[in-house]
């Protein structure tokens, strides 16, 4: 079996007109909402073997933080440009990638990519997956290539005004 835990980055500035979407930075609320959420995390779930992030300012930014936290090395975060602005069928093909080896794994990135997937998996309906909010599926498979639609089932859904 594996898990697949998804977190959309943790809240963003909208202050600084001049900056593009990629390089915004996160807010107040965000930067208190991430390491928040990453000892709730730790708490409920201990540790996980990779996190997989969006290289975008604000979710490589949660993903350092949720590393932190979880007494993860933010040097071993991987980086992948494909899950900016992701369709659910980009992020599915990347998830059916992933390594064998890894059996818990966590992306960090962006709606509605994000939340689609989670339905896509799940079968479940997310109204909304709030920023630096957490979808933890087990997945009834053996290796990450066997990865389809309803293959999953939510193990837990985490918001930050949830804790």
């Amino acid at each position: 079996m594996k898990t697949l835990t998804m977190v959309r980055h943790a809240k963003s500035s909208w202050t600084d007109l001049s900056s593009s979407d990629f390089d915004r930075v996160l807010n107040e609320r965000g930067e208190s909402d991430a390491p928040r959420m990453g000892a709730a995390w730790k708490e409920r779930f201990r540790s996980v073997e990779r996190i997989v992030s969006s290289p975008a300012k604000r979710a490589i930014t949660t993903a350092g933080i949720l590393a932190e936290a979880l007494d993860y090395s933010v040097d071993q975060i991987h980086q992948e440009a494909k899950i900016y602005e992701a369709s659910l069928e980009t992020l599915l093909a990347l998830v059916r990638q992933f390594p064998q080896q890894v059996n818990d794994l966590m992306m960090v990135g962006h709606n509605p990519g994000f939340q689609n997937l989670a339905t896509c998996l799940t079968g479940e309906r997310f109204a909304n997956l709030p920023t630096c909010g957490v979808v933890r599926v087990a997945l009834e498979v053996e290796r990450w290539s066997e990865v389809q639609p309803g293959s999953g089932s939510l193990v837990a859904f985490l918001s930050p005004k949830g804790l």
